[in-house]
């Protein structure tokens, strides 16, 4: 009965103290690592594939509710074998895009820390540097008088153009200084006379330091 007992008490005291650390963590900053997928939209998913995304955040708290971040994120986009101009039966090869990101913006905490799960807003805006590799395409045209094997390259210039982006996501908190969080974001880039658009879905894992 003792033993039951002495359990019954460990369980509670564990209980009190772990309540304890999530009320007292006073830190006021976040570091944040995720990796994912990119979710192509409009003209842009036209021409491109599902991409892959990775990223890094860093936040500081400036009021209970309230996160400073800035972070860096990339992203590589196959090229698709449609919506280029070239006929049906042709053959791509390259074409890779990938924007390499740096953002500056807010995040509001609509369920901050004690809560396990903090849910969070988020907006901003910052410089993409845009890259693309060279895209081969290779096809045959038949006529009535002749059969030709065509190859054709096309080159890109690099170029680095203004971005917003909005957004929003989750932080399970698994102590007080470690969380799993999972966030998707729309990102807007504007390009010369057009902009590129895709979404981020990432999950990663959040340190407070």
């Amino acid at each position: 009965m003792k033993k039951i007992w002495w359990g019954v008490l460990s369980v509670l005291l564990l209980s009190v103290v772990c309540q304890w650390g999530w009320a007292q963590d006073t830190s006021k900053f976040n570091l944040a690592v995720g990796t994912g997928i990119a979710l192509p939209i409009g003209e842009f998913a036209d021409v491109y594939n599902l991409g892959f995304h990775i990223g890094g955040t860093f936040d500081v708290k400036v009021a209970k509710n309230i996160l400073l971040f800035g972070d860096l994120r990339y992203s590589s986009f196959s090229a698709g074998t449609e919506g280029w101009g070239f006929p049906s039966n042709a053959t791509i090869k390259g074409g890779t895009f990938m924007p390499f990101s740096i953002f500056a913006g807010a995040k509001y905490i609509f369920l901050p820390p004690p809560s396990k799960i903090n849910v969070y807003g988020c907006a901003g805006i910052g410089l993409c540097m845009l890259s693309t590799s060279d895209l081969t395409a290779h096809y045959i045209i038949h006529t009535t008088w002749y059969t030709a094997d065509v190859t054709s390259t096309t080159q890109f210039k690099s170029e680095t153009d203004f971005a917003l982006l909005f957004g929003g996501g989750a932080v399970y908190q698994l102590s007080p200084k470690l969380g799993l969080y999972g966030e998707i974001r729309y990102v807007s880039i504007f390009s010369e006379g057009e902009s590129t658009q895709f979404i981020p879905i990432i999950l990663g894992v959040l340190i407070r330091l």
